[in-house]
């Protein structure tokens, strides 16, 4: 009993009689192995615990490394979204001034400019050509223009809208040298818009020819 409590479990108590004190010395061996397995079950779950709390610090540092790269990754996102942010707000900006210098220069031709679609709506149209046709109509499309033509001069027998499609289907220009118009002489042009597939629209120009007309009237030796 005191070898066994200073912690001395390693030796077996043995038993040599069967009265009392051998029954005592049964219950104090059992005891002993009692304590012994509780020490050795101890001392393995110590070995483990040290072992998960070797794993779980090194999930730990993983964790924290993993958390780091995050975070860098999440600042290198946010770096690059405010740089990408930033050339999208220039490039709009870029893209503003060249439309408005696009326009201005549209809008100072000396000849009609009309830019439609595929089905002959008006996208857009420039002064100059209200100015030529002396029309106070809106003209919303293609075909609005070709009335005009045919309702100033009843002799005008061509077939614009058809020559427009016709240009984007043959993705090349059409020309209507001198169209008269009342007292006027036009040259119409229709050039097609083209991208990598098809043709899209196409743009309708149309120029006041009249003084050179005349002039090529009165030279003219025939």
């Amino acid at each position: 009993a005191k070898k066994i409590n200073r912690g001395d479990l390693d030796n077996q108590v043995y038993v040599n009689s069967t009265d009392e004190v051998g029954e005592l010395a049964k219950d104090l061996d059992a005891m002993r192995q009692a304590l012994k397995q509780r020490e050795q079950d101890l001392a393995t779950s110590n070995r483990e615990l040290t072992k998960s709390g070797g794993e779980l610090k090194t999930k730990v540092i993983d964790l924290e490394n993993n958390k780091k790269a995050v975070i860098n990754l999440l600042e290198d996102i946010e770096a690059e979204k405010a740089k990408t942010e930033a050339t999208v707000v220039e490039r709009t900006r870029e893209l503003q001034e060249e439309r408005a210098r696009l326009l201005a220069s549209i809008n100072s031709l000396s000849f009609g400019f009309v830019l439609a679609d595929a089905q002959d709506v008006v996208l857009f149209k420039n002064p100059a050509l209200q100015t030529i046709l002396g029309s106070t109509n809106d003209v919303r499309s293609v075909h609005d223009i070709t009335q005009l033509l045919k309702a100033t001069d009843s002799k005008v027998d061509i077939d614009i809208m058809g020559s427009c499609k016709r240009c984007m289907e043959l993705k090349q220009p059409i020309e209507f040298k001198e169209v008269p118009y009342g007292n006027k002489f036009l040259r119409v042009i229709c050039t097609p818009i083209i991208t990598d597939k098809a043709a899209i629209g196409y743009i309708f120009l149309v120029e006041d020819i009249t003084e050179a007309a005349r002039l090529y009237a009165t030279t003219d030796p025939s």
